[in-house]
């Protein structure tokens, strides 16, 4: 015989196993788990919506690019800007009734500026480097997120922040930097300082708790860092040459600047950090010594003397370890 949950609750408040302050509780907690789901559809919908909008100025906008004028072109972006900052805007925070579409449209806001960025450049020829526009991408991005507490702009944050690293370190080492050259190998790369960022990311995120007005970060940063450490400990499985020539942290500018900013996070995060359970501290010390010992681990080869090659496709060098020391 099927029973509702209303009807469970006043059997056992008939029965004595629930006060009637207790089965109102319980009944209210239940009137509020149906709304749920629709929630969180609306906000994985509304996520998914932004992107899909935002691509699609940008690709109509990319298949038109020839046939519109200088000025028609900046005034489609700036409008394309104002129009989903003062919507997204008005939504949120002025209506208050279509929150998750506001913030969604103010994503999208973030995309175009993006865009407009490097097409602005473009247009009027303008002198900007790669690893600059990144830069102001990553900064507006940033703003936006801790202004309006908003999870999809700080998620965006973290990849436009490795662009800017990736494209500075390119163009520190080869005094240019073109398209995504920083995810080969050679001497540019950064693919060694992502467990090292992890670190940095994940304690940024432990951080966050002890703020309530940071504590919408948390989740974000903590799950960018878990993926970035793991990330090339997973990848270099797939071969010993990878772990060799790649976990190597180099010791130019960003890679110092990058170990002594994550050690400094770590630390702080260590001491100051807020965690969950008496395991959590332990837990983030266990996975920074880890780092470290897979990093001293690639530099065994130099150690047990093995030759040091030209690597003539990524431009820098590397341990062939199948030669004989």
């Amino acid at each position: 015989m099927f029973i509702s949950a209303k009807q469970a609750l006043e059997y056992w408040q008939k029965e004595g196993l629930l006060t009637q302050k207790k089965a109102s509780e319980l009944e209210d907690s239940l009137d509020g788990a149906g709304a749920v789901v629709p929630h969180r559809a609306i906000k994985i919908f509304s996520a998914v919506g932004a992107v899909l909008i935002g691509l699609g100025v940008i690709l109509f906008i990319a298949s038109n690019w020839k046939e519109m004028t200088p000025v028609l072109k900046t005034a489609i972006l700036m409008f394309g800007m104002i129009a989903t900052a003062w919507a997204g805007y008005y939504l949120a925070y002025e209506r208050k009734n279509y929150q998750w579409t506001g913030q969604a449209l103010l994503f999208v806001n973030i995309l175009i500026f993006g865009a407009s960025i490097f097409l602005v450049a473009q247009i009027y020829h303008l002198p900007l480097t790669f690893w600059w526009g990144a830069l102001i991408w990553f900064t507006g991005a940033a703003l936006f997120a801790y202004i309006l507490q908003s999870k999809l702009h700080l998620w965006l944050s973290v990849p436009l922040f490795l662009l800017f690293l990736g494209w500075l370190k390119t163009y520190g080492a080869t005094g240019f930097a073109s398209e995504f050259n920083f995810l080969a190998g050679g001497r540019d790369t950064i693919f060694s300082l992502f467990p090292f960022l992890g670190v940095g990311i994940l304690s940024l995120g432990i951080l966050h708790r002890k703020h309530p007005n940071l504590q919408f970060g948390e989740s974000t940063l903590f799950h960018w860092g878990i993926f970035l450490t793991l990330l090339m400990f997973v990848v270099s499985t797939a071969d010993k040459e990878v772990l060799f020539n790649y976990m190597r942290l180099p010791m130019d500018s960003i890679g110092i600047s990058v170990l002594v900013g994550s050690l400094l996070a770590f630390l702080v995060a260590v001491i100051f950090g807020e965690y969950l359970t008496k395991e959590g501290r332990w837990g983030l010390m266990a996975l920074s010594l880890y780092v470290a010992f897979i990093h001293v681990l690639a530099y065994a080869p130099r150690w047990l003397g093995f030759p040091l090659q030209p690597d003539y496709y990524g431009g820098g060098y590397n341990f062939y370890l199948t030669d004989v020391p």
